[in-house]
C-alpha cells in the first residue's frame, strides 16, 4: 500500500512539473528559417509611378534566410540574409517639358543583410501558447547591382546613377509565429527598411531636396516587406 502510494505520488508530481513546463521555451536553442514574399519600394521619384498610374509596379518579390538564437524566452537574436528584386525612377519632372509622355523607370537587385534583437511578447504576456508574437529592430547594410532601365532611357540622369552601392540600413517588424511540437513552425514576418540614400544609386545633393522639382526632403531610401516562412527550432 505504502509502496502504491508513493508510486502515485510521484506520477502525480510528474505530471504537475510536464503541465507546468513551457512547451514552446525554446532557450538556449538554435533556430533557422527560410521565408520570402512581397516588396514595396518607396525612393527617390516615385512619384513616376504613383503619378502616372503604374503604382502597382513598385510590389516586387524578396526571399531570404535567417539564423537565430533564443537567449531566454523573452529575448532572441538573428542573422538574416535576403535577395530581392528593387524598383525606381530617374526624374522625369526635370525632363518633362522635353519628353511629356516618356518615363524612366529602372529596376535592380540587392543582396540585405541584417542583425536582429527580437522580443517575445508571450513572456512578458505571462502565455504559454503555440502563437508567439513578437517585435524586432536590428541593423544592417545592403549590396545593391544589377541596374538596368526598363523604360524610356534618360538623357542625362541615367549616366550619373551609381550602380554599385553598399548603403548601411535600419528595420523595425513583427512576427506573428506558430510552433508545432516536433520544433517547426510557420510564420508571417511585416518590416519597414530604411537605407542610406544611394541604395537606389540616386543620392540628391543637400540643396536639391524640396527645391528641385521631384526630389523630396527625406534622406533615405525605404522599403516595405511581407513574408511566410518556415522556422525550425534545433
Amino acid at each position: 500500500m505504502r509502496k502504491s502510494a508513493t508510486l502515485m505520488v510521484a506520477l502525480f508530481l510528474g505530471a504537475v512539473s510536464v503541465f507546468a513546463q513551457d512547451r514552446f521555451d525554446y532557450s538556449g536553442r538554435w533556430n533557422i528559417a527560410v521565408q520570402g514574399g512581397t516588396m514595396f519600394s518607396i525612393n527617390e521619384n516615385v512619384h513616376s509611378y504613383t503619378g502616372q498610374g503604374n503604382t502597382a509596379d513598385l510590389f516586387t518579390y524578396q526571399g531570404g534566410l535567417a539564423l537565430g538564437y533564443d537567449i531566454n524566452q523573452a529575448f532572441g537574436v538573428r542573422l538574416s540574409v535576403s535577395y530581392g528584386k528593387n524598383v525606381s525612377a530617374s526624374n522625369y519632372k526635370q525632363t518633362k517639358l522635353d519628353y511629356p509622355t516618356q518615363r524612366f523607370p529602372y529596376e535592380f537587385h540587392s543582396v540585405n543583410v541584417f542583425a536582429d534583437a527580437i522580443l517575445n511578447i508571450n513572456e512578458w504576456a505571462e502565455e504559454d501558447s503555440r502563437f508567439s508574437p513578437k517585435v524586432y529592430a536590428g541593423v544592417g547594410f545592403a549590396e545593391t547591382f544589377g541596374f538596368k532601365e526598363t523604360g524610356d532611357h534618360h538623357p542625362w540622369q541615367w549616366d550619373n546613377i551609381s550602380k554599385t552601392n553598399t548603403p548601411i540600413g535600419f528595420r523595425v517588424g513583427a512576427i506573428g509565429e506558430y510552433d508545432f511540437s516536433n520544433g517547426l513552425g510557420i510564420y508571417i514576418d511585416v518590416v519597414g527598411e530604411a537605407y542610406m540614400d544611394n541604395y537606389n544609386g540616386i543620392h540628391p545633393e543637400t540643396e536639391a531636396h524640396g527645391r528641385r522639382e521631384g526630389y523630396a526632403g527625406f534622406p533615405l531610401d525605404l522599403r516595405a516587406l511581407a513574408s511566410f516562412g518556415v522556422i525550425y527550432h534545433f
